[in-house]
C-alpha cells in the first residue's frame, strides 16, 4: 500500500503540503456538485468535466465566480476532497478526465493532444454561466504538464498556475531523458496501460527480469498479457520528430506570461520538467513567477527522510498552502496580499540545512567554478549485459532519490573524480554541466554523469545526475554515430541541487555508461536501447591537453 499511496501522492497532490484536511472539508465545505458536462473538443471528442460551485452565506444566486481546473489523466473523482479547499476559498472547482482516460472518449496517448484540449476547455469554462472568465490551474506531475501544455496555447483565459513537479519534454525529461528510454517509468507505463488507473499494475517483485525482455515491445504482452499502446507508438519513433515536438510545451509555447507558482524538489523524477519551466520564466516580468524549491523527491513536501538519508529538521514547509492561496486570490481577485513582491526564488540547501532566497534561478552572485576531471583511470569497458544499477525500488516509482553509491562505485565500469577533502564550506547551487571529451570504439553508447557528496567515512551520496545517449550529442533530431580513434565533446546538464560540502567532505563525479532501472542499457550498436544484439564498448574519458574533461558548477559564500 505504501507504493499505491506514493503514486497517488504525486499524481494528485495541490501543493507540496501533504495535510490532509479530507474529512473537514467533507463535513463543513458548503459546495453544490452541479454535475458531469462533456466539453467538445476541436476534432469532436468528448472530455467528461466535473463542475463544482460554492454555497456561502451571504453570497447572491447566480454571482459570476473564477474557476480552478484540475485535468487529469488518474480519475476526476479519485483525491478530488483535496481541492474542496479551492471552493471553500470562493472558487469554482473544475475537474476533468484527459482524453482516452476514465469517462473522457478519444485515444490516450500521452502528452499528445493536451495543448488544444488545455486550450478547449479554457474556452469551454469560460462561456459558462457561472464563470467570470478566470482560470486557474493546479495539479503535480501529469497535471503540472497539462497546466503549461495550456499557457502554450496563449489563451486568454488562464490568469495563474500552481505548477508542482511538472512534466517537460519527451527528450529533455520523460520518457526519453538525454534520447535514452526511461526504463523508470515502465512501473507508470502499466499503471496506465488501461482506461482506468490501476496502480496494483506497478508493484512486482520481478522487475529485474522485466527489464531484461527485448525487444521493448513485448515486455508489456509477456509481463502484461496485453499491448500498451501508447509505449508502442513511443517506440516507433526512435528520433525527435513532429511527434514529440508536438509534445513539447516548452517548444510550443505561443503565449505571454502566465503567473506562475512553481514547486519542485531536488530529488524530482520530473525535475528537468521544472528547470524547463525556470527556463522558460526566467526573464518573464517580476511578480508574475515564484518558485520553491526543497529537498522533496517527487511526491512533494512530504517527508524528512528520502531512502534514510535526512533531509534536516527544516525540510518540510508548512506555508505552501497558503502561499498557493495567496498567489491565486492576487491573481483572480485582486487581493494585494504582496505575494507577487516576496523573493522569486526559495531555496533549500542541503548540510546547512537552510532555506534561503534569491531573485534569479540560479541565485545571483554565485561564481561559475570549473573542475577540471582528474582520475586514476581514464576508461572503462561498459559490458550491457552487465549494467550498472540506478539505486531505487522501481515498484516505488520514484526515480530521483538520493543514495548511497558507495559499493556501486567500485566497479570496474566507473570512473571516480574526487576533489581534496574540503577545509571550509564549499556551497554548490543550480545545474551542474558536464563537458566531456569522449572517445569510443562502438557507434554509440550513454553516458550517466553523478554529483554525489561524500563524507569523512567515504559514505558517497547521490545528489545530482545527468545522461546523454551520445548519438544525440550535436541534436536529438539525428542521430551521428562515432568512429573509433576520434575525440568527441558531449555536454550533460544535470538536475538542480543546492548542497553545502562540509568540512571534511569531497565533491565527486562519477562516469559510467548504464544505469538500469532508471534507463534502459545502451547495446553500444546503432540500434542503441532496443537491441538484442550488443557488444561491448571501451569508452575513454579525456583528461589532458586540449581534451580536457570538465564540470563547471555555480558556489557561493557563506
Amino acid at each position: 500500500m505504501k507504493v499505491i499511496c506514493s503514486l497517488l501522492m504525486f499524481a494528485l497532490c495541490l501543493s507540496a503540503l501533504m495535510i490532509s484536511y479530507c474529512e473537514y472539508f467533507l463535513i463543513n465545505v458548503k459546495l453544490s456538485f452541479i454535475g458531469t458536462f462533456f466539453v467538445d473538443t476541436r476534432d469532436g471528442e468528448k472530455l467528461a468535466t466535473d463542475v463544482y460551485l460554492p454555497e456561502k452565506e451571504g453570497e447572491k444566486a447566480g454571482q459570476k465566480v473564477s474557476a480552478v481546473l484540475v485535468r487529469t489523466p488518474y480519475g476526476k473523482k479519485k483525491g478530488v476532497e483535496i481541492y474542496y479547499r479551492f471552493v471553500q476559498r470562493g472558487y469554482a472547482l473544475v475537474v476533468q478526465d484527459t482524453r482516452g482516460r476514465e469517462e473522457s472518449t478519444g485515444k490516450w496517448q500521452p502528452n499528445y493532444y493536451e495543448v488544444e484540449d488545455g486550450d478547449d476547455t479554457l474556452n469551454w469554462i469560460a462561456k459558462q454561466a457561472w464563470s467570470d472568465g478566470q482560470v486557474a490551474m493546479t495539479g503535480g506531475s501529469y497535471l503540472g504538464y497539462v497546466q503549461w501544455a495550456a499557457a502554450a496555447s496563449g489563451n486568454p483565459h488562464l490568469k495563474a498556475m500552481l505548477s508542482n513537479v511538472c512534466a517537460g519534454s519527451a527528450f529533455v525529461d520523460l520518457p526519453r531523458r538525454g534520447g535514452c528510454f526511461n526504463s523508470g517509468m515502465l512501473a507508470w507505463a502499466f499503471a496506465m496501460s488501461e482506461q482506468k488507473f490501476d496502480p496494483d499494475r506497478m508493484v512486482r517483485d520481478d522487475w529485474d527480469a522485466v527489464l531484461d525482455m527485448r525487444p521493448l515491445e513485448e515486455i508489456p504482452k509477456k509481463a502484461l498479457g496485453r499491448e500498451i499502446p501508447f509505449l508502442t507508438e513511443w517506440l516507433a519513433h526512435k528520433d525527435m520528430d513532429a511527434m514529440w515536438r508536438r509534445t513539447s510545451w516548452k517548444e510550443r509555447y505561443a503565449g505571454g506570461p502566465v503567473p506562475a507558482l512553481i514547486l519542485s524538489g531536488w530529488f524530482d523524477d520530473n525535475g528537468m520538467g521544472t528547470t524547463e519551466a525556470l527556463d522558460l520564466v526566467k526573464n518573464w516580468p517580476a511578480g508574475t513567477w515564484k518558485t520553491i524549491l526543497g529537498p522533496w523527491k517527487h511526491g512533494g513536501n512530504a517527508e524528512y527522510d528520502l531512502h534514510g538519508i535526512y533531509m534536516g529538521a527544516d525540510a518540510l514547509r508548512y506555508d505552501v498552502d497558503l502561499q498557493s492561496m495567496m498567489w491565486l486570490d492576487h491573481f483572480l481577485k485582486g487581493a494585494d496580499n504582496g505575494i507577487e513582491r516576496t523573493p522569486k526564488v526559495e531555496y533549500y540547501t542541503l548540510g546547512e540545512n537552510q532555506w534561503k532566497t534569491a531573485d534569479s534561478w540560479p541565485p545571483e552572485n554565485g561564481k561559475v567554478m570549473r573542475i577540471d576531471l582528474k582520475g586514476e583511470r581514464d576508461s572503462y569497458i561498459y559490458d550491457p549485459d552487465n549494467p550498472a544499477v540506478h539505486i531505487i525500488d522501481m515498484s516505488e516509482n520514484e526515480i530521483g532519490v538520493p543514495e548511497d553509491y558507495t559499493q556501486e562505485e567500485k566497479r570496474e565500469d566507473f570512473l571516480l573524480f574526487s576533489s581534496e577533502p574540503f577545509k571550509e564550506p564549499v556551497t554548490v547551487t543550480g545545474d551542474v554541466v558536464a563537458h566531456l571529451f569522449v572517445s569510443c570504439d562502438c557507434p554509440d553508447t550513454d553516458l550517466v554523469l553523478r554529483m554525489t557528496d561524500v563524507d569523512e567515512n567515504g559514505k558517497s551520496v547521490k545528489l545530482a545526475d545527468g545522461v546523454i545517449c551520445v548519438k544525440y550529442r550535436n541534436g536529438f533530431e539525428t542521430p551521428q554515430y562515432m568512429e573509433p580513434g576520434k575525440v568527441y565533446e558531449v555536454t550533460i546538464r544535470t538536475t538542480k541541487i543546492s548542497n553545502m560540502f562540509l568540512p571534511g567532505h569531497r565533491i565527486r563525479f562519477t562516469v559510467t555508461s548504464s544505469a538500469k532501472n532508471f534507463i534502459f542499457p545502451n547495446s553500444n550498436t546503432k540500434e542503441g536501447y532496443n537491441s538484442e544484439s550488443k557488444q561491448k564498448a571501451t569508452v575513454t574519458i579525456h583528461q589532458d591537453g586540449a581534451y580536457q574533461s570538465y564540470v563547471e558548477v555555480v558556489t557561493y559564500c557563506i
